[in-house]
């Protein structure tokens, strides 16, 4: 995943647990903090027979939990498989 604030410039690449995915965002867990309205770029990686792809989105909440913090993100766009 990179995280990227709006001046464009590229913050950091870290690794989210995804929880649950649906056609207008998803929730996952990260070990570290993400900053709610901040531009996110995640990257699927191939599974099976489909491909990687790439979707963007924005960061809706993050809650910390005991171990961590639930991450909400909104896609800014529609997920298309490569």
């Amino acid at each position: 995943t990179t995280l990227q604030p709006d001046n464009g410039a590229l913050r950091k690449i870290a690794s989210l647990e995804l929880h649950d995915m649906s056609d207008t965002g998803l929730c996952a867990f990260s070990v570290e903090p993400v900053t709610v309205n901040t531009s996110i770029t995640l990257f699927f990686q191939p599974h099976g027979p489909e491909g990687g792809y790439d979707a963007t989105g924005r960061v809706v909440r993050c809650l910390a939990l005991d171990k961590g913090y639930e991450v909400g993100i909104r896609f800014e766009s529609q997920a298309a498989a490569a």
